[in-house]
């Protein structure tokens, strides 16, 4: 029992000198992976950047922005989501699920995501 006592400091020492000698991850990596790319421009205009990671999406139904400020159209359904694009007043949506608070939308530009019902008429 004694050698264990003695030897404990000496391996935890060799342990945090081992973690310490290797490389750091990027703790972001995961989450960064797969970020969109947000479109920029001045707001009150459509997007012009491509989305290429979409595939193809079947027409359901459309409907049209209302609300009066800029609007996040989300990567997932919730504020906590990141920001896909922003969309303006009068924009147009393609509707592929219009189920519950949050609609599952695209834009003419081929953006996804999802953006709170009160925010979109159709």
């Amino acid at each position: 029992m004694n050698k264990v006592i003695k030897v404990l400091p000496l391996v935890l020492f060799v342990v945090l000198l081992v973690g310490c000698a290797l490389p750091a991850a990027d703790p972001f990596a995961a989450l960064s992976a797969n970020v969109p790319q947000i479109a920029t421009g001045a707001p009150g205009t459509n997007a012009t950047a491509q989305n290429t990671t979409t595939p193809p999406l079947s027409t359901i139904e459309p409907c049209t922005v209302t609300a009066n400020k800029a609007l996040n159209m989300r990567s997932d359904a919730g504020t906590f989501a990141p920001v896909v694009v922003v969309l303006s007043r009068g924009d147009v949506l393609t509707v592929h699920n219009d189920r519950g608070a949050w609609w599952d939308v695209s834009t003419v530009e081929g953006y996804r995501g999802y953006i709170n019902s009160k925010y979109c008429s159709k």
